[in-house]
């Protein structure tokens, strides 16, 4: 999302150390991919595009906001 990230993992060998590469990767993606404020094909855009008016959400956008709402 437009910042630098890096992952840190242990393993005991080099295959399952790409496994996990590969599943932080993907992860990342996925969070990449539905909540990017520069893509116009997901929920940020819907939200951002609402004109303030109720968006349904997904359960896991829900808490997301929620938890953002607890920090605020």
């Amino acid at each position: 999302m437009a910042s630098a990230c890096e992952v840190l993992s242990e393993a005991s060998s080099r295959a399952q150390a790409l496994q996990l590469t590969q599943l932080a990767a993907a992860e990342a993606w996925r969070i990449e991919d539905k909540f990017s404020r520069y893509r116009s094909d997901n929920i940020v855009h819907r939200i951002n595009s609402a004109d303030g008016a109720p968006t349904r959400v997904d359960e896991e956008t829900a808490r997301l906001l929620d938890f953002a709402s607890t920090l605020h």
